[in-house]
């Protein structure tokens, strides 16, 4: 392996983690936004944006117990692994095996990203849910008011 080709894996996987990074911000922002027009959007709106959150968030919890599955499956490996094998690869320039540990710790930061995004789909979810039945309360509240 050259040089070159280990600054390019690096690269793309740092590009695939910014491109997640960025997805996940983009859909705290949608949150937010929804956050703040909701004084100035209808219930009806607010129903429909919290059903399209739901079936996200029902579509994400497959890749999210992957995920986990994933994360689970590398931290025992990572338990296992002990540092002195990891420094007597580097001593001995044993590329295969560094390679392969380079391999796995981007496929668990792949994995955690996938449960961040999971979890943040869900909690986007549980906020329209929240600003929905604030609105439920809110507009039987004004009903008894004015029975």
């Amino acid at each position: 392996m050259t040089t070159t080709t280990s600054s390019n894996d690096t690269k793309t996987f740092t590009e695939r983690m910014r491109e997640q990074l960025t997805s996940v911000s983009a859909s705290v922002d949608g949150t937010l936004a929804n956050i703040e027009t909701t004084g100035s959007q209808a219930t009806a709106d607010l129903r429909a944006k919290r059903e399209v959150a739901q079936a996200g968030m029902e579509a994400r919890r497959q890749h999210m117990e992957s995920a986990n599955a994933k994360m689970k499956t590398r931290l025992d490996a990572k338990k296992a692994a002990f540092d002195t094998k990891i420094a007597d690869w580097k001593a001995k320039l044993d590329i295969d095996r560094l390679e392969d540990q380079a391999q796995g710790a981007e496929e668990y930061a792949t994995a955690t990203m996938m449960f961040a995004w999971g979890a943040v789909e869900e909690a986007n979810a549980a906020i329209l849910d929240a600003v929905v039945a604030r609105a439920d309360a809110e507009q039987a509240k004004a009903h008894a008011a004015v029975a």
